[in-house]
């Protein structure tokens, strides 16, 4: 069986006026059709005027934890899985039910793993996490096919994924498949 699981949820902003990100974390860790598919994506999400997704520029910091202060962060491999990320939390807030306002979401860590992290993966990562931090449920959900990620969305004019993903409305956003910003 899958484990797909949030770890841990916080920033209820309490009695005062102040607004308080709720962060979550994702963790993908599962395996289909003998391939492994794991990988860890945070995010911060607060009210906002309009939907807006950024990445923070400490999102590959974890490198340097792992590796060193020395360790080089801008990898050749982050624009894509910066992409995905963007594109996993726009899909999020395209349709997770019930949603009250607009939010902006921070990608404040996006974690792969050279061997173990699949086209799509971070996508699908990016999307639960937005989904928790926003305390409600996609639908259609994403979830791990045979042929990795999968996103069914059925309304072709609220799609914001890339035109590559495997999203069966095939929905492109020129927003989405912009350069994202540098990170590290």
């Amino acid at each position: 069986m899958a484990e797909l699981r949030e770890e841990g949820r916080g920033g209820d902003a309490g009695p005062t006026d102040q607004v308080v990100p709720v962060e979550a974390v994702f963790v993908l860790r599962q395996i289909v059709a003998g391939l492994p598919h794991w990988v860890k994506v945070a995010v911060e999400v607060e009210p906002a005027d309009q939907d807006e997704v950024v990445v923070s520029p400490q999102a590959f910091d974890w490198l340097r934890d792992a590796y060193g202060p020395r360790t080089v962060v801008d990898r050749p491999v982050n624009h894509q899985l910066v992409t995905e990320a963007l594109a996993g939390a726009r899909y999020a807030l395209a349709h997770v039910r019930g949603r009250n306002g607009a939010s902006r979401v921070t990608l404040t860590m996006i974690k792969d793993s050279p061997v173990d992290t699949c086209d799509g993966d971070v996508m699908l990562a990016a999307a639960h996490a937005v989904a928790a931090a926003l305390d409600g449920q996609m639908e259609p959900a994403p979830y791990l096919g045979a042929h990795g990620a999968v996103f069914d969305c059925p309304a072709l004019s609220s799609c914001h994924l890339p035109a590559s993903s495997r999203c069966c409305c095939r929905g492109y956003s020129e927003e989405a498949s912009a350069d994202p910003p540098r990170t590290g």
